[in-house]
């Protein structure tokens, strides 16, 4: 029994929406990725960044280069060729369905580039969806058998958990 099951509690990620929605090469699928809720799963790092000072985060711990931080000095702009600035404006314009190409033109940069960071979005859809679960019975769990979530309760439908 995991320590998160002891007290009864839900694990929270600190998952945005440019890592785990986009470009998620720096997580471990049902490693770090697992978790029962990711409030920041829809924002991108700037917005984040955006947050943090609203709410009077120091600082220090806002202008932090973000890191992976799997080997000393690893930074997550030397990875993606880029800074969050960028690659969020770059990733708004995938999921509007914008070509490489227009944005490439809007930004000013190399197609080349926008087409890297899409091919890395597009090869890593796998690690957005759930695992694939043949349909054999009446009822799968976890596709068309669910039960409302009771955060806060230990997840029993019940409420008595």
């Amino acid at each position: 029994m995991s320590w998160v099951q002891l007290i009864r509690a839900n694990l929270c990620s600190d998952r945005i929406r440019t890592c785990k929605v986009h470009i998620p090469g720096d997580f471990t699928k049902f490693g770090d990725g697992a978790c029962d809720l990711e409030p920041l799963a829809d924002c991108y790092k700037t917005v984040v960044r955006q947050l943090a000072e609203a709410l009077g985060i120091p600082n220090e711990i806002i202008a932090k280069p973000p890191s992976p931080d799997l080997w000393p000095d690893h930074k997550a702009k030397d990875e993606l060729g880029a800074d969050y600035e960028l690659l969020d404006l770059i990733l708004w314009g995938i999921e509007h369905w914008w070509t490489p190409a227009d944005i490439a033109e809007e930004l000013e940069i190399s197609k080349d580039f926008v087409e890297k960071i899409f091919e890395r979005w597009r090869s890593t859809e796998h690690k957005r969806r759930p695992p694939l679960a043949p349909k054999l019975s009446y009822r799968t769990v976890g596709h068309d058998f669910r039960i409302p979530r009771m955060f806060g309760n230990g997840n029993h439908a019940n409420g008595r958990g």
